[in-house]
């Protein structure tokens, strides 16, 4: 910047035989080019730091992201902390059964089948610890990824030397699409519910009133009835999902590779 601030008589404006010189710019502009420079190099340092410092925020903090419509995953792990002693040591019993079966035999063929079945029973042990408050037929959504902790690979997570879970981010956004999809499955079978409901309903009044009057009024009292009550899940349905939707839908969000082109 110095040397653009140059002016005569301290050097030459024209040179000889030549249409230039070693004069600068002048005081002002060589102010205002360094100084626009400085500032735009300033403001493009300042925002990469400040990106970089948000990216990595963010990956620290993706794991607590949830779906507004699930529930977090801390509370339902402090839940099961808190649980009493006989289900904590049901828990590590299981945690301890699926890591026997965390890999495959190649003794023989019957090695392989009565391993699957081994597996397929540690499967619906699981499901029925988690979901002992409904009869074993249906679970809360939001214990899915419980008991995902507790599945044998590759349906549950790989595990570390200590036998605890290792969730990486990528498993974490399954996690989250397995149950988008337990909820938008949980939705669809209530309105299907309510369909049926509305349906039966109308025929029995219509079976009930015999003039055509009658069947009229019952016609336009079930499309009140359709119109008065939208369907919309209820909150305790919503939330739940069979022991089939589960497994079905964690099979095929973590086994892809595994799903045939035409089910696809």
């Amino acid at each position: 910047m110095q040397d653009a601030m140059v002016q005569p008589p301290f050097c030459t404006e024209r040179a000889e035989g030549l249409e230039y010189g070693d004069c600068g710019m002048g005081f002002v502009s060589s102010w205002l080019l360094f100084g626009s420079f400085k500032l735009i190099a300033e403001y493009m340092l300042v925002n990469l730091f400040i990106g970089m410092i948000l990216d990595t925020f963010a990956a620290t903090n993706e794991g607590d992201v949830e779906f507004n419509f699930t529930t977090d995953m801390s509370n339902n792990d402090s839940e099961v902390r808190r649980g009493n002693t006989s289900e904590r040591g049901s828990a590590g019993s299981f945690r301890t059964s699926f890591k026997k079966h965390t890999s495959l035999t190649r003794a023989s063929v019957v090695g392989s089948i009565a391993d699957g079945s081994a597996r397929l029973r540690n499967c619906m042990e699981a499901w029925h610890t988690f979901s002992q408050g409904t009869k074993g037929e249906e679970m809360l959504i939001a214990d899915v990824s419980n008991l995902m902790r507790c599945l044998p690979q590759p349906l549950g997570y790989s595990r570390d030397a200590f036998g605890e879970p290792i969730i990486s981010h990528r498993e974490r956004a399954v996690m989250k699409l397995i149950r988008a999809e337990l909820n938008l499955i949980g939705i669809v079978r209530r309105r299907e519910q309510q369909r049926e409901e509305a349906w039966q309903t109308k025929r029995r009044m219509d079976a009930e009133r015999g003039t055509p009057f009658d069947i009229l009024v019952a016609k336009v009292d079930s499309i009140g009835h359709i119109l008065r009550n939208p369907l919309t899940p209820a909150a305790s349905n919503a939330k739940m999902c069979t022991f089939e939707d589960a497994f079905a839908t964690i099979f095929y969000w973590r086994c892809p590779d595994l799903i045939p082109e035409s089910v696809r």
